[in-house]
């Protein structure tokens, strides 16, 4: 059930913390494809675009954590 006014702060962390939790699974469960790719000189593009998207995943949850340290 969705609460307005005050709750819906709740639900929106809960469905990101979710979100973030369900990228990093999966970007980790499917890696070793796109890590493939650096073999051929053509294909290199698709595991270096795929590096940075994995990283940009991971340092969301780190920089998120970082700030809840800080404050």
């Amino acid at each position: 059930m969705y609460v307005r006014f005050g709750g819906e702060r709740l639900e929106t962390y809960r469905s990101n913390a979710a979100r973030r939790w369900a990228l990093t699974l999966l970007y980790t469960a499917i890696a070793p494809v796109p890590m493939s790719t650096f073999a051929g000189e053509t294909t290199s593009n698709v595991g270096k675009n795929f590096l940075r998207s994995y990283a940009g995943v991971c340092l969301e949850g780190a920089i998120i954590a970082l700030a809840c340290i800080i404050f």
